[in-house]
């Protein structure tokens, strides 16, 4: 993914993982697309939400806890891009750390599995053996990154307005 200017303003409301939108019955939205917008704008919006609920979520459980969150283990697929980790590295802010092993998800449940037969020791242990492949540190500039995620909440702000007022709305329920 090239830097450069955003996504020329177009932004991806995902449904499935927001829960102001799934609460609401509201469905996901592709906001602000121009005749400038093709496929790899859409892919950088689907992107950057990634970022964008990511922070939602780390805020929840930031204010739930009571305490303030500065850095993130991310694991998975969608870690092997530089530029989506630097996103959401920015957009938190909070460094984010990418693990030797990407798939940190499937050894973690292997792990799981083994901790309750008796086979893998302490949790402790096993999680010394983490080790970060990279750390990537916020460096957008803060105005840039409220203006952004500014941008985003308007975006779900206009989704959950189109939102139908009843569940009789939901055309999906009449399937």
């Amino acid at each position: 993914m090239k830097n450069g200017p955003a996504t020329k303003n177009a932004t991806m409301i995902p449904n499935a993982t927001n829960w102001e939108l799934r609460a609401a019955s509201a469905r996901g939205g592709l906001i602000g697309l121009t005749a400038e917008c093709g496929p790899a704008e859409i892919a950088r919006a689907a992107l950057e939400a990634v970022g964008y609920q990511t922070r939602d979520l780390v805020a929840a459980m930031a204010a739930d806890a009571g305490i303030e969150i500065s850095s993130l283990r991310a694991d998975g697929g969608m870690t092997v891009s530089d530029w989506t980790m630097q996103f959401l590295a920015d957009i938190l802010p909070a460094t984010v750390e990418r693990p030797a092993v990407i798939e940190t998800t499937a050894w973690g449940a292997a792990y799981a599995a083994g901790l309750m037969r008796g086979i893998y020791p302490d949790p402790e242990t096993m999680a010394d053996r983490w080790q970060p492949e990279r750390r990537f540190i916020p460096q957008m500039p803060a105005g840039e990154r409220e203006e952004r995620y500014a941008g985003w909440r308007r975006a779900v702000a206009g989704v959950l307005a189109a939102a139908p007022s009843s569940p009789s709305g939901d055309h999906n329920a009449q399937r």
